[in-house]
């Protein structure tokens, strides 16, 4: 019963990466959660349970619940990705902004003010 949550856990990691308001550390607390997890099930999971007539063999349990795992870990790490790519997109266009802005030549002195106000909003 305590391994039940991860046959839903998927939806609740996409609410999860839905949230723009959770930070690094939230991302890092719940990756971690789920490998703890993934061990839990390694450790402590028998992969057969033996009874007076029959065994019943639960390595394809075992497997499901460590697949769900691995499903909300892709999930968890492409939302990362796409931040991060989102991230540099924005950078690098603002890198080409910058650079185009620094290129004009100042006619005056108001401009190059301009121009090294620019320069330092940058950095």
């Amino acid at each position: 019963d305590e391994f039940t949550h991860l046959l839903t856990e998927e939806d609740r990691v996409k609410e999860f990466v839905k949230d723009p308001t959770k930070t690094i550390d939230d991302y890092m607390n719940k990756f971690k959660s789920l490998k703890d997890t993934d061990q839990a099930i390694r450790d402590r999971l028998p992969g057969e349970i033996r009874m007076q007539m029959v065994t019943v063999d639960c390595w394809e349990v075992n497997e499901t619940l460590r697949g769900k795992i691995v499903d909300c870990l892709r999930i968890l790490l492409e939302s990362v990705v796409s931040v991060n790519l989102e991230r540099n997109e924005k950078l690098c266009k603002s890198f080409d902004n910058i650079v185009q802005t620094l290129n004009k030549k100042p006619t005056g002195a108001g401009e190059l003010v301009d121009l090294e106000q620019t320069l330092e909003q940058f950095r």
